[in-house]
């Protein structure tokens, strides 16, 4: 048995990764700023507590604003943490296909990879496709529309089949870069707005349109997706079923 540290173990990655965990007998610490085990990666708080007599910390975190102080400064900080607490493996989790991504968020997790592989902490990473939950946020659109890029596909994962990689990993030996995880089906989003929108009642048009620049060639290039790493078996459409059950 492990003594781990989950850290955004209350997200949605976290919590599934602490779930998995805990199921197969090791003590989890869940890390947070609403958690059990109060931390705060942008002011250090909470992290000494968190990690004392730990020997693994899982990194679940995530941010959509003040992206690089949670996940660039962030990661750097809780690594310091870490190696000072004597931490003997740190597990992150990044993206598929984002190592020339002319988008902010991804940008900074290539920063966060970084950090991570450069750190003072012997490390597993996960790189994983976007995941089902995240369609909805994607789809939501405004004032009923949802502009999908054309061309842009999608290899959506449910999450609890990331978490049992992460899982796994986090009770094995450091081991770098671990094999890339993706769904079993590559979907054009526009498809998949539209089935999250009829499985949740929700009304929305659906435009699928050209997007210029670097991030519509980035996207239409489809580098989000791992066809070679198809190796999720939870289809969008069983996801939809369990999350919209009427």
């Amino acid at each position: 048995m492990k003594r781990v540290v989950v850290l955004g173990g209350t997200g949605s990655l976290g919590s599934a990764v602490a779930a998995a965990l805990t199921a197969d007998g090791h003590e989890v610490v869940v890390a947070s700023r609403r958690g059990p085990a109060k931390v705060d990666v942008t002011t250090g708080e909470g992290l000494t507590a968190a990690m004392t007599g730990a020997e693994v910390v899982v990194d679940a975190t995530n941010a959509l604003a003040s992206v690089r102080d949670v996940l660039v400064d962030g990661t750097a900080r809780v690594l310091a943490a870490a190696r000072d607490a004597g931490i003997k493996h740190f597990v992150g989790i990044s993206i598929v296909g984002i190592d020339d991504a002319p988008i902010a968020y991804y940008r900074a997790k290539v920063e966060q990879e970084k950090v991570i592989t450069g750190g003072p902490v012997p490390w597993s990473l996960l790189r994983a496709t976007q995941f089902h939950d995240l369609i909805p946020k994607l789809a939501e659109g405004r004032l009923g529309i949802v502009f999908a890029p054309r061309g842009m596909k999608l290899q959506p994962i449910d999450v609890r089949e990331v978490a049992e990689v992460l899982a796994i990993a986090a009770v094995s030996s450091p081991a770098g870069r671990l094999a890339d995880v993706g769904g079993p089906e590559l979907i054009p989003f526009a498809e998949l707005a539209r089935r999250w929108a009829r499985a949740a009642h929700k009304r929305r048009l659906v435009l699928s349109l050209p997007l210029p620049g670097k991030t519509g060639r980035f996207l239409r290039a489809n580098k989000l997706c791992a066809p070679e790493r198809a190796v999720g078996t939870v289809t969008f459409e069983q996801w939809l079923r369990e999350r919209y059950p009427t």
